[in-house]
Protein backbone atom coordinates (compact mmCIF):
# COMPACT_ATOMS: atom_id res chain seq x y z
CA UNK A 1 0.00 0.00 0.00
CA UNK A 2 1.27 3.12 -0.60
CA UNK A 3 2.32 5.81 1.60
CA UNK A 4 -0.90 8.10 0.43
CA UNK A 5 -3.76 6.42 -1.10
CA UNK A 6 -7.22 7.59 -2.83
CA UNK A 7 -10.31 5.34 -1.94
CA UNK A 8 -13.26 5.33 -3.77
CA UNK A 9 -17.49 4.29 -2.08
CA UNK A 10 -20.14 3.57 -3.90
CA UNK A 11 -21.35 6.94 -3.70
CA UNK A 12 -18.19 8.44 -5.52
CA UNK A 13 -17.33 9.75 -2.67
CA UNK A 14 -13.23 9.46 -1.94
CA UNK A 15 -10.87 9.26 0.71
CA UNK A 16 -7.05 10.42 0.55
CA UNK A 17 -5.59 8.60 3.39
CA UNK A 18 -2.17 9.21 4.84
CA UNK A 19 -0.85 5.74 6.04
CA UNK A 20 2.38 6.68 7.97
CA UNK A 21 1.02 5.60 11.16
CA UNK A 22 4.62 4.94 12.61
CA UNK A 23 5.45 8.57 11.51
CA UNK A 24 2.40 9.99 12.60
CA UNK A 25 1.74 10.53 9.09
CA UNK A 26 4.42 13.07 8.61
CA UNK A 27 4.95 13.89 4.84
CA UNK A 28 8.50 12.48 3.33
CA UNK A 29 9.47 12.66 -1.00
CA UNK A 30 7.34 9.93 -1.67
CA UNK A 31 4.55 10.57 0.21
CA UNK A 32 4.86 13.97 -1.44
CA UNK A 33 4.31 12.22 -4.70
CA UNK A 34 1.67 9.91 -3.79
CA UNK A 35 -0.77 12.91 -2.00
CA UNK A 36 -0.09 14.28 -5.47
CA UNK A 37 -0.91 11.10 -7.44
CA UNK A 38 -4.15 10.92 -4.79
CA UNK A 39 -5.75 14.33 -4.70
CA UNK A 40 -5.39 14.67 -8.86
CA UNK A 41 -6.90 11.08 -8.60
CA UNK A 42 -10.00 12.62 -6.46
CA UNK A 43 -10.83 15.83 -8.22
CA UNK A 44 -14.12 14.67 -9.83
CA UNK A 45 -15.32 13.12 -6.60
CA UNK A 46 -18.90 14.94 -4.91
CA UNK A 47 -16.65 14.76 -1.47
CA UNK A 48 -13.57 14.24 -0.52
CA UNK A 49 -12.33 13.35 2.76
CA UNK A 50 -8.67 13.76 3.69
CA UNK A 51 -7.77 11.50 6.70
CA UNK A 52 -4.78 9.36 8.32
CA UNK A 53 -4.33 6.12 9.50
CA UNK A 54 -3.37 4.80 12.96
CA UNK A 55 -4.65 7.61 15.56
CA UNK A 56 -3.43 10.92 13.91
CA UNK A 57 -4.17 13.06 11.45
CA UNK A 58 -0.25 14.35 9.95
CA UNK A 59 2.56 15.69 11.70
CA UNK A 60 3.52 17.88 8.32
CA UNK A 61 6.70 17.38 7.03
CA UNK A 62 9.40 14.12 7.61
CA UNK A 63 12.42 15.98 9.22
CA UNK A 64 14.18 12.72 8.88
CA UNK A 65 14.07 12.47 5.63
CA UNK A 66 13.67 15.89 4.45
CA UNK A 67 17.20 17.10 6.10
CA UNK A 68 18.85 14.69 3.85
CA UNK A 69 17.73 16.76 0.66
CA UNK A 70 19.56 18.69 -1.16
CA UNK A 71 18.45 22.07 -1.29
CA UNK A 72 17.15 22.08 -5.09
CA UNK A 73 15.20 18.76 -4.25
CA UNK A 74 13.53 20.27 -0.87
CA UNK A 75 12.20 22.90 -2.63
CA UNK A 76 11.22 20.94 -5.52
CA UNK A 77 9.07 18.74 -2.66
CA UNK A 78 7.53 20.88 -1.31
CA UNK A 79 6.53 22.35 -4.21
CA UNK A 80 4.82 19.33 -4.68
CA UNK A 81 2.88 19.57 -2.04
CA UNK A 82 1.99 23.07 -2.21
CA UNK A 83 0.35 22.27 -6.29
CA UNK A 84 -1.29 19.18 -4.39
CA UNK A 85 -2.73 21.69 -1.42
CA UNK A 86 -3.83 24.42 -4.42
CA UNK A 87 -5.56 21.56 -6.59
CA UNK A 88 -7.62 19.72 -3.05
CA UNK A 89 -8.67 23.76 -2.64
CA UNK A 90 -9.87 24.10 -5.94
CA UNK A 91 -11.58 20.75 -6.43
CA UNK A 92 -15.35 21.24 -7.22
CA UNK A 93 -16.89 19.07 -4.69
CA UNK A 94 -16.58 19.63 -0.94
CA UNK A 95 -13.33 18.66 0.76
CA UNK A 96 -13.28 17.51 4.36
CA UNK A 97 -10.20 17.05 6.84
CA UNK A 98 -11.28 14.47 9.59
CA UNK A 99 -8.52 15.04 12.24
CA UNK A 100 -8.14 12.49 14.35
CA UNK A 101 -4.98 12.41 16.88
CA UNK A 102 -2.73 15.43 16.28
CA UNK A 103 -2.23 17.99 12.93
CA UNK A 104 0.94 19.63 13.81
CA UNK A 105 3.10 22.44 11.29
CA UNK A 106 2.17 21.27 7.83
CA UNK A 107 -0.54 18.60 9.12
CA UNK A 108 -2.37 21.61 9.99
CA UNK A 109 -2.14 23.24 6.79
CA UNK A 110 -2.66 20.18 5.33
CA UNK A 111 -6.03 20.43 7.01
CA UNK A 112 -6.58 24.48 6.34
CA UNK A 113 -6.75 23.44 2.46
CA UNK A 114 -10.22 21.65 2.86
CA UNK A 115 -13.84 23.36 2.79
CA UNK A 116 -14.19 21.86 6.42
CA UNK A 117 -12.09 20.20 9.36
CA UNK A 118 -14.50 18.00 11.21
CA UNK A 119 -12.30 16.54 14.99
CA UNK A 120 -12.49 13.86 17.20
CA UNK A 121 -13.16 14.83 20.55
CA UNK A 122 -9.50 13.86 21.76
CA UNK A 123 -7.99 15.72 18.45
CA UNK A 124 -5.48 18.53 18.61
CA UNK A 125 -3.74 21.16 16.51
CA UNK A 126 -0.71 23.13 16.76
CA UNK A 127 0.81 25.54 14.59
CA UNK A 128 4.39 24.58 15.32
CA UNK A 129 6.34 26.35 12.89
CA UNK A 130 7.70 29.31 14.25
CA UNK A 131 8.89 26.92 17.27
CA UNK A 132 10.95 25.14 15.04
CA UNK A 133 12.91 28.21 13.19
CA UNK A 134 10.18 28.29 10.08
CA UNK A 135 7.41 29.92 8.69
CA UNK A 136 3.90 28.04 6.86
CA UNK A 137 5.62 26.24 3.79
CA UNK A 138 2.28 24.90 2.12
CA UNK A 139 -0.11 27.97 2.24
CA UNK A 140 -1.43 27.72 5.68
CA UNK A 141 -0.80 31.59 6.70
CA UNK A 142 -3.08 32.46 3.80
CA UNK A 143 -6.30 29.83 4.34
CA UNK A 144 -5.95 30.76 8.01
CA UNK A 145 -6.27 34.62 7.04
CA UNK A 146 -9.60 33.20 4.88
CA UNK A 147 -11.20 31.01 7.98
CA UNK A 148 -10.20 33.20 10.74
CA UNK A 149 -9.18 36.85 9.88
CA UNK A 150 -5.68 38.46 9.34
CA UNK A 151 -4.98 39.00 13.26
CA UNK A 152 -6.58 36.07 14.12
CA UNK A 153 -4.11 33.81 11.87
CA UNK A 154 -1.11 35.58 12.70
CA UNK A 155 -2.25 34.78 16.17
CA UNK A 156 -2.55 31.04 15.87
CA UNK A 157 1.58 31.07 14.21
CA UNK A 158 3.10 33.64 16.85
CA UNK A 159 1.33 31.96 20.01
CA UNK A 160 1.38 28.45 19.04
CA UNK A 161 0.43 25.91 21.15
CA UNK A 162 -2.07 22.85 21.33
CA UNK A 163 -5.59 23.81 20.60
CA UNK A 164 -8.19 20.80 21.43
CA UNK A 165 -11.12 20.28 19.29
CA UNK A 166 -13.65 22.50 21.42
CA UNK A 167 -11.76 25.25 21.39
CA UNK A 168 -10.83 24.94 17.85
CA UNK A 169 -14.73 24.99 17.01
CA UNK A 170 -15.31 27.93 18.76
CA UNK A 171 -12.36 29.80 17.10
CA UNK A 172 -13.74 29.00 13.96
CA UNK A 173 -10.73 27.03 13.20
CA UNK A 174 -12.47 23.91 13.08
CA UNK A 175 -16.46 23.44 11.97
CA UNK A 176 -17.89 20.03 14.15
CA UNK A 177 -16.66 17.68 16.29
CA UNK A 178 -17.70 13.97 15.28
CA UNK A 179 -17.45 10.76 18.17
CA UNK A 180 -15.78 9.30 14.95
CA UNK A 181 -14.43 8.24 11.99
CA UNK A 182 -17.74 6.13 11.38
CA UNK A 183 -19.84 9.21 12.18
CA UNK A 184 -17.60 11.35 9.78
CA UNK A 185 -18.22 8.77 6.98
CA UNK A 186 -21.53 9.32 7.60
CA UNK A 187 -21.57 12.80 7.31
CA UNK A 188 -19.28 12.88 4.29
CA UNK A 189 -21.94 10.22 2.35
CA UNK A 190 -24.93 13.00 2.77
CA UNK A 191 -22.41 15.56 1.86
CA UNK A 192 -21.69 13.25 -1.41
CA UNK A 193 -25.63 13.52 -2.86
CA UNK A 194 -25.50 17.59 -2.54
CA UNK A 195 -26.23 19.01 -6.51
CA UNK A 196 -22.64 19.43 -7.53
CA UNK A 197 -23.16 22.36 -9.64
CA UNK A 198 -24.60 24.36 -6.29
CA UNK A 199 -21.63 22.98 -4.14
CA UNK A 200 -18.99 24.21 -6.93
CA UNK A 201 -21.03 27.93 -7.61
CA UNK A 202 -20.81 28.49 -3.05
CA UNK A 203 -17.05 27.49 -3.17
CA UNK A 204 -15.82 29.96 -6.00
CA UNK A 205 -18.17 32.67 -3.59
CA UNK A 206 -19.85 33.73 -6.71
CA UNK A 207 -22.88 36.20 -7.31
CA UNK A 208 -26.18 35.07 -7.88
CA UNK A 209 -26.56 33.51 -11.31
CA UNK A 210 -30.12 33.00 -12.52
CA UNK A 211 -29.23 30.44 -15.21
CA UNK A 212 -27.82 28.72 -12.80
CA UNK A 213 -30.71 28.75 -10.40
CA UNK A 214 -33.13 27.80 -13.16
CA UNK A 215 -31.30 24.73 -13.87
CA UNK A 216 -30.97 23.62 -10.65
CA UNK A 217 -34.59 24.41 -9.87
CA UNK A 218 -35.63 22.12 -13.06
CA UNK A 219 -32.98 19.49 -12.10
CA UNK A 220 -32.87 16.05 -10.51
CA UNK A 221 -31.42 17.00 -7.05
CA UNK A 222 -33.84 19.45 -6.29
CA UNK A 223 -37.11 17.36 -7.81
CA UNK A 224 -36.23 14.37 -5.65
CA UNK A 225 -36.10 16.62 -2.36
CA UNK A 226 -39.40 18.54 -3.44
CA UNK A 227 -41.20 15.11 -3.28
CA UNK A 228 -39.37 14.11 -0.05
CA UNK A 229 -40.20 17.44 1.63
CA UNK A 230 -43.56 16.48 -0.22
CA UNK A 231 -43.33 13.12 1.71
CA UNK A 232 -42.76 14.90 4.84
CA UNK A 233 -38.77 13.40 4.55
CA UNK A 234 -36.10 15.89 5.43
CA UNK A 235 -34.18 16.54 1.83
CA UNK A 236 -30.42 15.32 3.35
CA UNK A 237 -30.54 12.89 6.24
CA UNK A 238 -30.93 14.35 9.81
CA UNK A 239 -34.50 14.93 11.48
CA UNK A 240 -37.53 16.20 10.10
CA UNK A 241 -38.22 19.73 11.38
CA UNK A 242 -40.92 20.40 14.00
CA UNK A 243 -41.99 23.15 12.15
CA UNK A 244 -42.66 21.01 9.12
CA UNK A 245 -45.75 22.12 7.37
CA UNK A 246 -48.87 19.51 7.56
CA UNK A 247 -50.88 18.54 4.62
CA UNK A 248 -53.01 22.28 4.05
CA UNK A 249 -50.53 24.41 4.83
CA UNK A 250 -48.50 26.44 2.49
CA UNK A 251 -45.37 23.98 0.97
CA UNK A 252 -43.53 27.42 -0.13
CA UNK A 253 -39.82 27.38 1.34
Amino acid sequence: MSSVCCQRFASGRVEIVLNRPERRNALDREAAKDLDVAVSASLGAPSVMVRGEGGSFCSGGDLADLHRLPVSDLQATMAQIQEALEQLSAAPGIVVAWVDGVALGGGLELALAADLIWMHPRARLRAAQLEMGLVPGWGGLERASQRLGEARARALFLDPRWIDAKEAVALGLADRVLEDLSAARQEAERLAELARDAVAWVKQGGAFDADLFSRLWEGPAHRQAVRRFMAGRPAHGGSASPGHPEKGESDHA
